[in-house]
């Protein structure tokens, strides 16, 4: 059941990004990757830093403080802005990095607490 679901989350977030990617794209300079990098590398040091001595919860403060809250974003996107798309597409934007730069975190942790 676990494998089915990441499967059909997978094929959503596919057709998701199929969709927008064209005003992701357009919001995509280097600038924006360059600043949405550094949060999320900031967000996983600092909350590494600060999730104490269990390593469980040093690592989920570390992904929770690197992925903020993409839904509240959105929604204050379109509440700010009803007609903007690239509100959203920023941050879908912010999304993709975050998981591009968190899944190395992720799998140094896995190897980290086996060992």
């Amino acid at each position: 059941l676990a494998k089915i679901s990441g499967v059909v989350l997978l094929a959503c977030v596919a057709a998701i990004l199929w969709v927008a990617a064209p005003a992701v794209l357009a919001v995509a300079t280097y600038l924006a990757v360059a600043a949405f990098a550094a949060f999320v590398l900031v967000g996983l040091a600092v909350g590494s830093w600060l999730g104490g001595p269990d390593p469980d919860s040093r690592s989920a403060l570390a992904i929770a403080a690197s992925s903020r809250h993409p839904g509240i974003a959105i929604a204050i996107a379109q509440a700010n802005f009803p007609g903007e798309k690239g509100a959203i597409a920023a941050v879908l934007l912010y999304l993709i990095v975050n998981g591009v730069l968190s899944l190395p975190f992720v799998l140094w942790a896995r190897r980290r607490d086996r060992a």
